[in-house]
């Protein structure tokens, strides 16, 4: 499994905007699936509000991945879930604003299995997928960057 993560200087709404944009250009597009927990978590009720949010975004097609294995190409299906959580140590060390309330702070993790672009193109297959993740994440890496927001990145 891979997995990619940064820190942001942003509230985790922004976070995903920020992320969303680059991936829905590059080809990826969200998943809706039945059953599973709602994008906003809000972890035991309350009015706390969300706490992070989760979402799964896919590219190529499957059933060519099946036909095709490593030579499907750049219609290779490939997932990657993307989490964004309001940071640990919160704005903990972060200077106030004018408002006097310290800036929010997020982190923003990538992850993905090689397991399916393995099975089902074998090493071909799976360095395809290996050279889209990390031009990927390279891309979320450069819009962070753009945005003003990335405090710290993690391979």
């Amino acid at each position: 499994m891979g997995t990619a993560a940064w820190r942001v200087r942003c509230a985790p709404e922004r976070a995903v905007e920020l992320v969303d944009a680059p991936l829905r250009a590059a080809g990826w597009r969200e998943v809706e699936r039945d059953g599973e927990e709602p994008k906003g978590d809000t972890r035991g009720g309350g009015s706390r509000g969300p706490v992070g949010v989760s979402q799964v975004f896919e590219r190529g097609r499957l059933g060519r991945s099946v036909l095709m294995g490593g030579l499907a190409g750049g219609g290779q299906h490939l997932e990657m879930r993307v989490d964004v959580r309001p940071s640990d140590d919160g704005a903990s060390g972060a200077a106030p604003t004018a408002a006097g309330a310290a800036p929010a702070r997020s982190e923003v993790r990538c992850s993905w299995s090689d397991a399916s672009p393995r099975a089902l193109g074998g090493i071909l297959g799976e360095r395809r997928a290996r050279r889209t993740m990390d031009s990927t994440t390279r891309s979320l890496r450069v819009a962070l960057e753009d945005a003003g927001v990335l405090i710290a990145s993690a391979h």
